[in-house]
């Protein structure tokens, strides 16, 4: 096992980092390997409900959906409540885990559930930062990710749209969740057949 000085913390900050480049160059295995001691060091050191443990999981849960595993949304869906009793009402972990568990029942086929998940996740985000941020866009772009499945075409583009423009106001147009927002729209926006994540 690696070790950094500091509080065990220190270890996970990294791992997850470096799992989250390897995810975004569709590197699933790499961040796969990585998030798994991520989820063991942080189960280890800090136990089921610590901050840094659902935080690898949800990670973790997202990369084994993209690699089209079973125990994906079981992770998720075990750590969503995890999030919701270790952080206040509102907090904005609670949302980015409801983002990530919304992107993954829409990978499993339950676009009508998932929208209920990013229809939370957006209100959420949205009170946080009022102002344009990557963080409402994400949730705003699988929004229009599950209305495009679920087809509800005109929501679906008018959400996709949205989403892609908050995230070019806040980011290079190079930045991976731009590249990310641009290839899920064009998907998206053509037919809910073609409306896939990886």
């Amino acid at each position: 096992m690696r070790t950094l000085p500091g509080p065990p913390g220190n270890l996970v900050y990294p791992l997850l980092g470096l799992a989250r480049a390897h995810f975004f160059r569709a590197e699933y295995a790499k961040a796969r390997q990585l998030l798994e001691e991520a989820y063991a060091h942080s189960r280890k050191t800090g136990g089921d409900r610590h901050p840094n443990t659902a935080s690898a999981a949800m990670q973790l849960a997202l990369v084994r959906a993209y690699t089209g595993e079973s125990s994906a949304e079981e992770l998720a869906r075990e750590t969503v409540p995890v999030l919701r009793t270790i952080h206040p009402p509102g907090h904005m972990e609670v949302a980015r885990g409801l983002t990530t568990f919304g992107r993954i029942l829409i990978m499993a086929g339950k676009a009508s559930a998932a929208l209920a998940v990013l229809d939370d996740a957006y209100a959420i985000d949205r009170k946080l930062y009022p102002k344009n941020n990557w963080r409402p866009a994400e949730a705003q772009l699988f929004r229009g990710a599950a209305l495009a499945r679920l087809g509800r075409q005109q929501e679906a583009e008018a959400a996709l749209e949205s989403a892609l423009r908050e995230m070019r106001a806040v980011l290079p147009e190079d930045h991976p969740r731009v590249q990310e927002a641009k290839r899920i729209h064009e998907r998206c926006k053509q037919a809910a057949a073609s409306c896939t994540l990886p």
